[in-house]
């Protein structure tokens, strides 16, 4: 129950926001796999052909840059929605613990991401 005086915050609009991210990077993972885009920013994870922004594009570069960079932009979004869950939710100890492992699923999800670039051997096709 809110006392008086205290504000209630509704991050409902951000873990809404959190999980449609979430649902890209998933879905654009699949297209950088199913097109063999893997290695489309070459292999300096986290630059991009030498680069934040590379300097030349083409269609495997082009997926797997967004790719990247939704990744980005949704993991500053669950850091603001973990960091906003903590606060809310500070005395229930069940939500912050599912909190803290969705975090760390996605730093794990990250990570192997990143181990993909580094040690994939690539295919020839």
């Amino acid at each position: 129950m809110i006392k008086s005086g205290e504000r209630r915050t509704n991050i409902f609009p951000l873990a809404f926001v959190t999980l449609v991210g979430l649902f890209l990077i998933n879905i654009l993972g699949f297209i950088d796999t199913q097109t063999g885009s893997e290695l489309g920013c070459g292999r300096d994870w986290p630059f991009c052909k030498g680069g934040i922004i590379p300097a030349e594009w083409d269609f495997h570069t082009a997926i797997e840059f967004i790719h990247r960079l939704i990744v980005v932009i949704d993991l500053v979004l669950l850091v603001c929605l973990t960091v906003a869950t903590w606060k809310r939710y500070r005395t229930r100890k069940e939500i912050r613990v599912l909190m803290g492992i969705c975090f760390a699923g996605f730093v794990g999800e990250a990570a192997l991401g990143a181990m993909t670039v580094f040690l994939i051997i690539p295919l020839q096709y």
